[in-house]
């Protein structure tokens, strides 16, 4: 019986790390993963521990097929005014000016730079006539969605980015294309341990692009021309000590924050910062000697200003906390300290309307809470003044407060304070009347929040004396705006209703009975900006293209039109809706994506 206790524990113990650490190497970043390469004490990383989803993959390169057709287009239309260009014996010129000032007049292309400009652009044609869809050009490339790994990081502040590769072959091919297509010829990167590599050099800069192949990773990086060692770091044949796959550095922030494996990262402020407080590395030195310029270093009497600073605002994080089949959502937040957050949250205030999103085509919205402004800036002025930067290179931040203070402790904002708090402008429909310039329908709400919603209504009547004529009281029926008010822009009914702490106004004679829902709020929702709309909003904007295009020259027609069918086929065909917030959270500031996929 002991035994098979001892046994049961474990079996419990193993379920257990399984849900928490997720299954097998769905978490674990393994020994030749881009991720493994990564220092684990990079100041700033972003990657994925497992590829995304097969079936999402497959929906989002499908995104991918109609834009193709369209780079085409637009290669053969800059193709066409290269061509034109070389048969217009008044070229374009331009005015340049020499060391001694003197205006000279020259070609704005030579033919050289126009010939080799054709070329690159009929090369790249060429591949993506051989790839006419989002997954035919990945495996071009050399890439395949089950190998879809990548890490983008810094090693010091070098930035490198390492992606697998499904087939280094064909992405060597890729390259042996374009030198044959354009007659160019890149400078190969020999280094033991390289697979394939090439110099990419620009004239008279003594640090050189560098894209190489190591085993089956893509390596984009720069690096100095002569030095062997800093290449061997940047391309990961000397590994860092300690990488991010012993650290777990990226798994605890993905477990912290609800992240899928599919995509995170983050950027540290007080390792960026560092970075400016110690003495120069063999790597950064190799970068700085050929351009003859020591490693900038930040004074001792900084390092108060500069804890303070990377304690204010530690950290940038970013990722996605779903990916899948059906769509998207993504976190981004700037994470602030614990004092600043709570500044930053008295400025939070209720956005009416945003209970009944859902039915509208398009929305975008803004909050704050106007009247707490000058408090505010009050109190950080006063943390300044109490605690100046003394710093030379942070004093700009004293000045900074001290203009913020003045700027929001005048009349104005105390006047707007109680009048404003929020704006919501819901859209359902809109039709330009192109024969008249206006509008032939619309139907929309707008909603202001306000702490004085009536006072509204009597500055209003100050400059519309036709609305003296309404009797509005918070919570009654919505009442119809006086026809002569609006005559002069719109030709729909419009209604204004009051609720207590709220004012809106209703366009469209289908609009009435739905504006009382949009008066209503809740204290769950308070973003400092919002955005969400329909993907049939973008078919209306498409629409609308169209029909502005009528009256326009050819060409230009042609080019708004394809632009329209872009923007169906890209997003009103693939995508139900997209949301978008910002709002101030006790962690800092929060910026939100979501995004639903038609299924």
């Amino acid at each position: 019986m002991r035994k098979a206790g001892i046994v049961l524990a474990v079996i419990a113990a193993a379920v257990l790390a399984w849900l928490w650490f997720g299954r097998g190497g769905d978490t674990a970043i393994g020994h030749d993963d881009p991720l493994a390469f990564a220092p684990a004490d990079t100041p700033y990383v972003f990657g994925n521990i497992t590829p995304p989803p097969a079936e999402a993959m497959k929906r989002y390169l499908a995104h991918m097929d109609p834009q193709i057709t369209n780079w085409r287009q637009q290669i053969g239309r800059v193709l066409t005014g290269l061509d034109a260009l070389d048969d217009d014996t008044t070229r374009p010129e331009v005015e340049a000016s020499d060391a001694s000032g003197e205006i000279d007049v020259e070609p704005a292309m030579d033919a050289a730079t126009a010939q080799r400009a054709r070329a690159w652009l009929r090369a790249i044609d060429a591949e993506l006539a051989a790839a006419p869809d989002g997954a035919a050009l990945m495996a071009r490339l050399g890439f395949h969605p089950d190998h879809a790994r990548m890490a983008i990081y810094g090693i010091g502040l070098v930035p490198v980015s390492r992606t697998v590769l499904a087939d280094p072959a064909a992405f060597r091919a890729l390259v042996d294309r374009l030198q044959r297509a354009t007659g160019e010829s890149f400078e190969p990167l020999q280094l033991e341990g390289v697979d394939s590599g090439w110099r990419i050099a620009a004239p008279d800069v003594p640090v050189q692009g560098i894209v190489a192949i190591v085993g089956n990773h893509l390596v984009v990086t720069v690096a100095p021309a002569d030095s062997e060692s800093a290449l061997r770091t940047l391309l990961g044949l000397e590994r860092p000590m300690r990488s991010l796959a012993d650290g777990g550095e990226l798994q605890t922030l993905n477990q912290a924050e609800g992240f899928t494996p599919f995509g995170s990262g983050y950027l540290d402020v007080r390792r960026l910062l560092a970075q400016f407080q110690t003495p120069a590395t063999e790597l950064e030195s190799a970068f700085l000697a050929p351009l003859g310029i020591e490693k900038p270093n930040f004074p001792s009497d900084c390092d108060t200003g500069l804890s303070t600073l990377s304690e204010a605002i530690p950290r940038l994080i970013v990722g996605y906390t779903r990916m899948d089949a059906d769509g998207i959502e993504a976190l981004s937040r700037i994470d602030t300290s614990a004092a600043i957050a709570t500044h930053l949250q008295s400025l939070r205030v209720p956005m009416p309307g945003l209970q009944v999103k859902d039915d509208a085509l398009g929305l975008f919205g803004m909050a704050m809470k106007v009247s707490a402004l000058p408090s505010l800036a009050n109190a950080l002025d006063a943390a300044t003044r109490k605690q100046p930067w003394s710093c030379e290179a942070l004093t700009a931040l004293n000045e900074l407060s001290t203009a913020t203070r003045n700027g929001l402790s005048n009349p104005a904002v105390y006047a707007a304070g109680p009048m404003f708090n929020s704006m919501l402008l819901a859209l359902d429909r809109i039709e330009l009347d192109s024969t008249e310039w206006g509008l032939r329908d619309l139907a929309a709400r707008l909603v202001i929040g306000s702490d004085n919603p009536a006072g509204l209504i009597a500055t209003a009547r100050s400059f519309v004396p036709q609305l003296a004529g309404l009797s509005l009281q918070p919570d009654s029926r919505p009442q119809r705006l006086p026809t002569e008010a609006l005559d002069e822009f719109i030709k729909q009914p419009a209604f204004v209703a009051l609720a207590p702490n709220a004012l809106g106004i209703a366009i469209g004679a289908d609009q009435e009975a739905r504006l009382p829902a949009y008066l209503q709020s809740t204290g769950d929702a308070q973003p400092l900006l919002y955005v969400r709309y329909r993907g049939a909003l973008i078919s209306e904007v498409a629409r609308l293209m169209r029909e502005a295009s009528t009256d326009l020259p050819d060409a230009e027609r042609e080019e708004l039109v394809i632009n329209a069918d872009l923007l169906e086929e890209i997003y009103a065909r693939h995508i139900d809706w997209l949301e978008m917030t910002v709002e101030f959270t006790a962690k800092g500031i929060e910026f939100r994506q979501r995004m639903a996929l038609v299924r």
